[in-house]
């Protein structure tokens, strides 16, 4: 699933790389981070990982990855329409994904118990697709990262679009920088609500955000490294459990689950 995940990924992003893909695409990427940390857990706590590693390397960086690919979601989200259509090839890998994660990782709606997802499949050799998946993710921010900064037919909604490039501007006059008197959407835009090219100041904001995302994948790529030495052929006899991750054991629904009907309409 994480295979086909990442081919269609890299297809999609490829031929048609509309606002609704990337949303789409970043929602999954961070929700691959997400399961990543709560499968990897389970393999610290039954020994199939180095617990060590997973508290202080893994764990931190899946964390900040996590949530540097769900705030660049939160900006394609507002370039999104009640139009926008989503690649239903995209969405289908996306959903064979989820699956996978829920057989694996999920009890009804929570995290499965470390022993049951051991019970479920080997976590070592879970542990080195993950890791695989931790590096085509680092590929994945890069091409996103390219859109943002160079893809001319970027469009949003003029009433986002004028909102997000005010608020960059004030921002940039936070930090110091010379503001300018600009009107980045013309009135009758905002009232109509018409599609719009994407404003100086939200390409500049969309570019930030997507260069944080790429080194924070790269960071995640890194720690990931240790499954290559840490991986073990069986459980450890020690009995210690690692601490719990911070934010990867919610008792709600995760980013893999949330349903993309929003973006993803026939």
């Amino acid at each position: 699933a994480l295979i086909g995940w990442d081919i269609q990924a890299h297809r999609t992003l490829a031929a048609t790389p509309t606002a609704a893909n990337l949303l789409l695409a970043s929602r999954t990427q961070a929700g691959i981070a997400t399961a990543a940390s709560a499968i990897l857990h389970a393999g610290a706590s039954t020994g199939h990982v180095d617990a060590h590693a997973y508290e202080h390397r893994l764990e931190p960086t899946l964390d900040a990855t996590q949530q540097a690919w769900t705030h660049v979601a939160t900006r394609w989200a507002e370039m999104t329409s009640p139009a926008s259509r989503t690649d239903l090839d995209l969405v289908h890998a996306a959903g064979e994904l989820r699956a996978a994660v829920r057989e694996v990782a999920h009890d009804k709606t929570t995290w499965a118990r470390p022993e049951v997802m051991a019970g479920r499949v080997d976590l070592g050799e879970a542990a080195q697709h993950l890791q695989q998946a931790l590096s085509t993710a680092v590929d994945v921010a890069c091409v996103i990262r390219d859109v943002a900064a160079q893809d001319t037919n970027l469009t949003g909604p003029a009433r986002a679009m004028s909102h997000r490039a005010n608020a960059e501007t004030d921002r940039a006059v936070d930090r110091g920088h010379r503001g300018e008197d600009v009107v980045w959407v013309t009135p009758g835009d905002v009232y109509a609500n018409r599609p719009v090219a994407i404003p100086e100041p939200v390409r500049a904001g969309l570019v930030d955000a997507t260069d944080a995302l790429v080194q924070r994948a790269s960071n995640a790529m890194s720690a990931a490294a240790c499954l290559d030495r840490a991986t073990q052929d069986r459980p450890s006899v020690s009995g210690q459990e690692p601490a719990a991750p911070r934010s990867r054991r919610p008792e709600g629904p995760t980013p893999m689950a949330q349903e993309v009907s929003r973006v993803a309409r026939p």
